[in-house]
């Protein structure tokens, strides 16, 4: 137990360095998990932004892509985060979450 604490606060005081807070007074979320699901079809599209939050459930990295399971207690979705759209430095500090951990992100809806 010692240990992962201790790997957590590392990780904590490492996204402090970097400008991140890891504990946000306020969320800017636009649509629940639900919301952006039940209009999935005419809301796709690079045209349309969303904020969503959540819990991450699942993490898997394959190189220079990854993917997030996130769920917000309305729902559950695959979030996909790709070197070449997030930037080095926000992919770096995707490594540094962890499961249970909760998240803010922002995109467009499309299919994988």
């Amino acid at each position: 137990m010692a240990d992962e604490r201790e790997i957590r606060l590392r990780r904590m005081h490492t996204l402090r360095e970097q400008g991140i807070n890891p504990y946000p007074n306020r969320v800017q979320r636009t649509h629940t998990i639900s919301e952006v699901l039940e209009h999935f079809d005419e809301w796709q599209g690079p045209e349309g932004s969303f904020t969503l939050t959540g819990r991450i459930r699942l993490m898997r990295e394959m190189g220079k892509v990854a993917f997030f399971k996130i769920e917000d207690g309305t729902g559950s979705i695959q979030v996909y985060f790709r070197i070449n759209d997030v930037g080095e430095e926000a992919y770096r500090a995707l490594k540094l979450l962890d499961i249970g951990d909760f998240i803010q992100v922002t995109g467009f809806l499309f299919l994988t």
